[in-house]
């Protein structure tokens, strides 16, 4: 193809530009709010799981979300955004027990700090906040279905691994 017909290409600092730009600041704002108050709660634990959150990072993930969201500034929206760097998060963390990695974007990881059943517990906990995150979605009606759909599984019918 001739380089005249070559179609535009941007940069994904034009995702930044003009009011658009910050549109998507603003719910990466939002985001990075969900994503910190994902470790509230839990004593120390809490605390290895903020400074893994706060440790940096791209959020490349909640911004392809926007991205694919459209216009759309819904709280469902950012919730879906924090859920999947959530998950992004507990996965690194799960990776580091399983590397043995003393370091992570320049700070002692979980692991190197509290020890394998910390780091796991930590990852773990990041997962079930993430879960969460998720099952805000939707509607009312939406979660009650869920519910009663999910409290009508009868465990005992499941087949069994042999």
């Amino acid at each position: 193809m001739p380089e005249s017909q070559a179609p535009a290409t941007l940069g994904i600092g034009a995702i930044f530009e003009g009011a658009n730009g910050q549109r998507i600041r603003w719910m990466l704002d939002r985001c990075e709010k969900q994503i910190v108050r994902a470790s509230d709660g839990n004593g120390s634990l809490s605390e290895s799981v903020l400074e893994t959150i706060t440790a940096g990072g791209k959020r490349l993930r909640p911004l392809f979300i926007f991205v694919c969201g459209g216009e759309s500034e819904s709280d469902d929206l950012v919730r879906a955004a924090a859920a999947v760097e959530i998950v992004h998060t507990a996965s690194l963390i799960h990776d580091d027990v399983l590397d043995e990695s003393p370091k992570r974007r320049g700070r002692p990881t979980v692991y190197a700090s509290g020890g394998p059943a910390t780091a796991s517990a930590a990852g773990d906990l990041l997962f079930s906040r993430a879960i969460a995150k998720i099952a805000e979605n939707g509607s009312n009606e939406d979660r009650k279905s869920t519910r009663l759909n999910s409290s009508h599984t009868d465990i005992s019918r499941m087949p069994s691994s042999a």
